[in-house]
């Protein structure tokens, strides 16, 4: 079940600004919309105070010695967040490296762990395939005004999203679960209808069953919150790093 109001981390304020409801930053974006001219100029500000962070700052350069960090720069794929049917848990079940069995991912109180099944095929990834499917951290969700109203079986573009836009930049959120699945977002199914959905159910039937998860529930990406919603890492000093890393650990042979 989605957690409730006094099960949520109280450092959700703290850690992430929140931009899409805020009075301030929708009379911005009403702007931009309305104004392309003025739109176009103010994306390329975006753009360049987005590159002279990474280029000017000591935190900058110590961030583009990530790989990670220099494909935020340079490969839209890391920019766009979970694709629809993704799979989210705070412990989660998805399949292993091989391909061969079921293993255990487990995030830090407040954290998810998120699988992708459609990024490979989507765009077509040739190296560390694996690792892109793979998410650890903090939900958050761009919700974008151009979905915002939609239902959640309506399909979000995977090329919609653009952080390079201000004014999709400033929809950025870091809701609570509930508040994702109540905006369409998110919503609550089981492994054995998630794995059906994505046509993976036979391969990993007996995993599902004998690990007895089948019925158990887990969150998926619905058509709406495709490539907007995502899991970030913890990064900086805010919040102390987990004394171990997420387990990862074989639960059944296929």
């Amino acid at each position: 079940m989605a957690e409730s109001k006094k099960d949520r981390d109280p450092r959700n304020k703290d850690e992430f600004s929140s931009f899409s409801e805020d009075p301030t930053s929708k009379k911005v974006r009403d702007f931009l919309r309305d104004d392309p001219v003025s739109h176009i100029v103010f994306n390329a500000l975006w753009r360049l105070a987005l590159y002279s962070k990474f280029l000017t700052t000591q935190e900058g350069r110590e961030a583009l010695k990530d790989p990670l960090s220099r494909r935020f720069l340079f490969d839209r794929e890391r920019r766009i967040g979970l694709l629809e049917n993704s799979i989210i848990n705070p412990e989660l079940y998805h399949p292993n490296r091989a391909g061969t069995s079921l293993q255990i991912s487990s995030a830090a109180a407040g954290r998810y762990a998120g699988f992708d099944f459609r990024r490979p095929k989507e765009f077509r990834l040739q190296d560390q395939v694996y690792n892109r499917q793979i998410y650890n951290g903090r939900l958050y969700v761009f919700a974008l005004d151009e979905v915002k109203g939609n239902p959640q079986w309506l399909h979000t573009p995977t090329n919609l999203f653009d952080i390079f836009d201000l004014a999709h930049a400033l929809c950025f959120d870091c809701p609570p679960l509930d508040q994702a699945i109540e905006q369409g977002y998110l919503r609550e199914t089981t492994y054995g209808a998630a794995y059906r959905k994505t046509g993976h159910y036979e391969k990993y039937r007996l995993a599902l069953l004998h690990s007895g998860i089948n019925d158990k529930p887990v969150y998926v990406v619905t058509p709406k919150g495709n490539g907007l919603v995502g899991l970030a890492p913890d990064m900086g000093e805010k919040v102390k790093k987990p004394k171990t890393i997420p387990e990862c650990k074989p639960v059944f042979e296929t």
